[in-house]
């Protein structure tokens, strides 16, 4: 049978719904958090992942399609606009670590494993994100032709603060590709659950969550137990924690071997930042973070960076245990 997919935008939502050639329903993916909801909680198979990708790439969905296949991995049938939907099912991730186990002793065998293996789900490389993709995803997602007339009547329509957030991560972004003279790597844009990671940087100082929050023109301090902006008080602290805490998790369970993370929260353009610490987390101004990377003191060697960094590259790691892209 072959499948085809449908964009449907009514009542408030956003999604793609993967039908058969009769029409039937398979599932669909909601294109305001990305995530799958297969018809009876089965999994979809490779070339309805491929289906699925290959949409989310053409129509400006880059993040979300990080987490799909871009191929699959043996003969499904005739390549074209619609696919043959057999009967091997997505299963899980193709190479990831249950265990400490050896590790790959050569730059060649790294290559090796990030093939995909036969039989089993493609991973997507978060490495080719940018910074603020997600936040653009969603700012498009909703944009819709009444929001543009309101833009013109001069209303803040609801995709703009999701814009000005993407804003703030490219300027952090920029920022970013400096801390890679000094030995950081950094991935951006890195799904989590319904939302994302505006950053992660994996270094010798350790790694590291990072939260952007753009607030041009604004006074923020930084108190004993939250981030206040304009003097109104904020969760971001909170979700820092939160974010560093579920990656610790996560590249944990991947890894095979236990993973700190530390939480930022990088203030943009604001016009001063008071405190330098807020509930446990570190607060910088953009100008202050790479000065913050430089002074970390070590806590990984060489080996263990590149090891976390192959791990965190993949979709299939920031993935919930039992769920199927």
């Amino acid at each position: 049978m072959k499948a085809h997919v449908v964009r449907w935008t009514r009542y408030g939502h956003d999604r793609l719904y993967v039908k058969g050639v009769n029409g039937s329903d398979r599932g669909y993916v909601d294109l305001r958090t990305g995530q799958p909801h297969p018809k009876g909680g089965l999994a979809w198979t490779d070339d309805i992942g491929v289906l699925v990708g290959g949409w989310l790439r053409e129509n400006g969905f880059t993040v979300y399609a990080a987490r799909w296949p871009t191929s699959v991995t043996s003969p499904v049938g005739p390549a074209s606009g619609s696919v043959d939907s057999g009967d091997t099912a997505v299963t899980g991730p193709r190479t990831e670590a249950t265990g400490t186990g050896p590790r790959p002793a050569t730059a060649q065998r790294q290559r090796e494993a990030r093939e995909p293996v036969k039989g089993s789900a493609v991973w997507g490389d978060l490495a080719q994100n940018k910074p603020g993709q997600a936040a653009l995803d969603a700012a498009r997602s909703r944009t819709t032709g009444w929001t543009r007339l309101g833009k013109l009547l001069g209303f803040r329509t609801r995709d703009v603060s999701w814009r000005v957030g993407a804003r703030g991560e490219r300027l952090v972004g920029r920022t970013l590709w400096w801390a890679r003279l000094l030995g950081w790597r950094t991935l951006h844009a890195v799904p989590l659950g319904r939302g994302d990671i505006d950053h992660v940087l994996i270094g010798p100082g350790g790694v590291l969550t990072v939260n952007t929050k753009h607030h041009r023109g604004a006074v923020v301090k930084a108190g004993r137990v939250a981030i206040f902006v304009r003097g109104e008080q904020t969760r971001y602290a909170e979700k820092a924690r939160y974010e560093a805490r579920r990656a610790a998790e996560l590249l944990t369970r991947a890894a095979g071997r236990h993973v700190d993370v530390d939480p930022l929260v990088v203030i943009v353009g604001a016009v001063g930042v008071r405190g330098r610490r807020a509930a446990g987390v570190r607060v910088l101004t953009r100008s202050g973070l790479l000065f913050h990377l430089l002074i970390r003191s070590r806590r990984l060697d060489r080996e263990t960076q590149d090891q976390l960094h192959d791990v965190a590259r993949r979709s299939t790691t920031w993935q919930r245990v039992g769920r199927t892209r």
